[in-house]
């Protein structure tokens, strides 16, 4: 992995991720690049190989010795008079006019490739991905903004799974939190997109069954979101069991080889949404994503837990935990699990 580093096959990979069209073959690249981070088994080594990707500005030996340089009591000041003060402003509002040069504008392409590498990183290494999100990715809030606004379906998609791959780590979920407080990264949830809405939803979920900060968005909009991705997926596992003859390179391309498949997403989803009663209720009275669906909600998870190829996968626990909360109150599980033990 580190010769493969050093021959630039780093920067070829995130190059055409950015640009690739197809999302399951690009999260397969992700989950690639992923592999071989963990493999350098070294945080130093994680993020020596980051820097040059991500932009990172060193500090000069000055500035960090004099940021390493202890302080053994409370800093004592004098207080100079009016003239003087207006002096030290100016001195201050030159050294602030440098500052932004440091940070150097990057291309549009350069910042999906910096979210792409982002998302591989929080797969490797939780530490070196919170490190990644945040001072080791200059300006990350605002290019992510900037993606987040833009009309590239491929920038979108690519900040979805930043996301959903942050909101899986603990110390980098309340930072999700943030971002998501943006509209423009908020409206990520309900995007015509079936590969951006899944992903943005998931992290939401991530974040709902973690931090519980998702008061700001709307139960059933994640309701509808989910029933799209069971819908879309059912469909998807339809259509791969029918044309199975295609000999294209990116069919061959494993739909839940090391990423998640929008069943998937869409029982992750539903495994945080069932704990809430007015979702229960609707699940029990026949919700639909759209008025034009062909299946309820619960009609797509009953076909999915009798799907085989679904359900010798970690989405058999999903669906097992969803029926079991529809069934019964969290209460009442727990005096089951008590009955007959002596405490």
């Amino acid at each position: 992995s580190t010769i493969f580093f050093q021959e630039g096959g780093l920067d070829a990979l995130l190059d055409f991720a950015a640009v690739c069209e197809d999302p399951n073959l690009r999260r397969e690249i992700t989950s690639v690049l992923a592999k071989l981070l963990s493999s350098l088994a070294d945080d130093e080594k994680m993020q020596a190989v980051a820097k040059p990707i991500l932009g990172y500005v060193e500090k000069k030996e000055d500035e960090k010795k004099e940021d390493e340089k202890p302080r053994m009591g409370p800093v004592i000041e004098e207080i100079e008079d009016d003239e003087e003060e207006e002096g030290k402003v100016e001195d201050v509002v030159e050294e602030d006019e440098k500052k932004p040069a440091a940070v150097a504008k990057v291309s549009h392409h350069t910042m999906k490739k910096r979210a792409e590498f982002a998302t591989a990183m929080l797969m490797a290494s939780g530490d070196v991905g919170g490190w990644t999100m945040g001072s080791g990715w200059p300006d990350s809030d605002a290019n992510m903004e900037e993606l987040a606004s833009s009309d590239d379906l491929n920038a979108l998609r690519i900040v979805a799974e930043l996301l959903s791959s942050a909101a899986s780590v603990k110390g980098v979920r309340p930072m999700v939190a943030v971002y998501l407080n943006s509209d423009s990264i908020k409206a990520l949830v309900s995007n015509q997109d079936r590969n951006v809405r899944s992903a943005a939803a998931s992290a939401v979920a991530k974040l709902g069954m973690g931090e519980g900060q998702t008061e700001d968005f709307e139960i059933m909009s994640l309701l509808e979101a989910a029933c799209y991705m069971l819908e879309e997926g059912e469909q998807g596992v339809e259509s791969s069991s029918v044309d199975k003859k295609s000999d294209s390179v990116l069919e061959k391309v494993p739909i839940s080889a090391g990423a998640k498949t929008a069943v998937e997403r869409g029982v992750e989803v539903m495994t945080y949404l069932i704990t809430k009663t007015v979702v229960k209720e609707e699940v029990a009275h026949g919700f639909k994503g759209t008025p034009e669906s062909k299946y309820s909600c619960m009609d797509l998870l009953v076909k999915i837990a009798d799907s085989v190829e679904q359900g010798e996968n970690v989405t058999a626990y999903g669906i097992a935990s969803i029926f079991q909360l529809m069934a019964a109150t969290p209460l009442t599980l727990r005096k089951e699990a008590f009955e007959g033990k002596e405490i």
